[in-house]
């Protein structure tokens, strides 16, 4: 995995780009959606939440959405810019501030910036909040497959699909058992 930032310096660094973050990512976050979205169908009565959501990028991507999806960072200035339309809620992927079996759709994209040792506990996180039969819709940067996200996966109890590429990244479509 990368020689990740510690997370202060990480959020630091967002919360200085965040007004230059559109401009400059736009294009190439798009070309990961759009590899994801077209292996997904949503579900418009889903809850849905994006981990990691930045400026929230993806959830204007999204069909709409019967209820309000959560949008979740932890740079406060990244997550102002996202959807009004959103729930708004500034945390940590490491220790998620959410309720347990909450969401039916959970998407992480390039998220996981953290150092491998942190990488299975925001994973057990994400599979925490999902509700059993639940889809994690997940990349990461291609050079950070190594650490072993299939296995790591696999231990906090999902079930991953192959895996796919995403521009830059490489997805997966994982399952939650029922």
């Amino acid at each position: 995995m990368t020689d990740a930032l510690p997370p202060r310096l990480l959020r630091e660094a967002y919360d200085r780009s965040a007004d230059r973050y559109d401009a400059r990512f736009a294009a190439l976050q798009a070309e990961k959606y759009d590899a994801l979205l077209a292996r997904l169908s949503v579900d418009p009565r889903a809850r849905v939440a994006d981990l990691g959501c930045g400026t929230g990028l993806l959830l204007a991507r999204l069909p709409r959405l019967e209820r309000p999806p959560l949008a979740l960072d932890f740079s406060g200035p990244m997550l102002r810019r996202a959807s009004a339309g959103a729930w708004r809620v500034q945390g940590d992927l490491r220790r998620l501030p959410l309720a347990s079996d909450r969401f039916d759709l959970v998407f992480s994209v390039t998220s996981l910036l953290l150092a491998p040792g942190s990488a299975r506990g925001a994973l057990a996180e994400m599979a925490r909040v999902l509700a059993p039969g639940g889809c994690l819709a997940l990349t990461l940067l291609a050079r950070d497959r190594g650490f072993g996200v299939e296995e790591a996966l696999r231990a906090v109890g999902f079930l991953p699909g192959p895996p796919f590429s995403c521009g830059q990244d490489v997805g997966w479509i994982c399952r939650r058992p029922p």
